[in-house]
């Protein structure tokens, strides 16, 4: 009698040694892409610490910075919190600062102080120019086109005083605000600058290698047995029509 048909792979035992094998790929490659490096500014290192539960490697990145760059970052971190220091000190001003009112009278009447001041030189002197121009031109006070020469001519004066006094009142409130604000941005400056900076982490190395297809290596074994197996079968069945054949013959 012939051997009996190959047993098919059992599908569990197939899939626990494809998983071995991907495994087994993923450390390997995981331990080539790991370089540790070195430069002027500082070190990348990956050490293993331990396992996970299934007995993979874990491992952990640690980033070094160089001499100086340590000396800088120490140096850097301790102005840091002395400006946290102080913003959190100057932040109690804030309620106060803002609380305050808006006081700009006083530099606003000095300043029309001073444009007072020039303006009237001004128009005393347009003041006489003017008389004189009337009368020169025959204009006599009195007259209807002389009072309407001379409204016009305060019309003007007025005008003029008035553009100045607003422009001495927007003045005198932006200072007064510029100064009131300052002390303010600075605060929030400082708080700003105290800021706590996120760290930065070195990104994971990822593999690339495809596992070994143990599923595919052991469905062609099987393939090939049983194709081997048919063929056997195929000419064990060849010899037994011969050997029918042969005893129909003998007599």
């Amino acid at each position: 009698m012939g051997k009996s048909a190959p047993a098919a792979p059992d599908p569990v035992q197939t899939i626990n040694q494809q998983t071995a094998s991907n495994r087994e790929t993923a450390i390997s490659q995981a331990g080539l892409n790991m370089v540790n490096q070195n430069t002027p500014q500082g070190s990348l290192s990956y050490n293993q610490i331990g396992t996970w539960s299934d007995g993979t490697p874990r491992f952990e990145a640690t980033q070094a910075l160089s001499s100086a760059g340590q000396q800088l970052q120490t140096t850097n971190e301790g102005t840091a919190q002395n400006l946290a220091g102080l913003a959190n000190e100057q932040s109690g001003r804030l309620g106060s600062l803002l609380n305050a009112p808006i006081d700009f009278g006083q530099q606003k009447d000095y300043l029309e102080g001073l444009t007072s001041g020039a303006l009237d030189k001004r128009w005393n002197t347009l003041g006489q120019q003017n008389e004189t121009d009337l009368i020169n031109r025959g204009i006599r006070p009195g007259s209807s086109q002389y009072d309407n020469l001379k409204n016009q001519f305060m019309v003007s004066q007025s005008d003029a005083y008035n553009s100045a006094n607003v422009a001495n009142y927007n003045t005198a409130l932006q200072s007064q605000m510029a100064l009131r604000q300052a002390p303010i941005n600075e605060i929030l400056a400082l708080s700003g600058q105290s800021q706590v900076q996120s760290p930065q982490f070195s990104s994971t190395p990822q593999t690339s290698v495809a596992g070994t297809d143990v599923g595919g290596i052991v469905q062609n074994g099987y393939n090939n047995q049983m194709a081997q197996y048919n063929s056997q079968q195929k000419g064990l069945g060849g010899l037994f029509d011969a050997g029918l054949g042969l005893a129909k013959l003998w007599p």
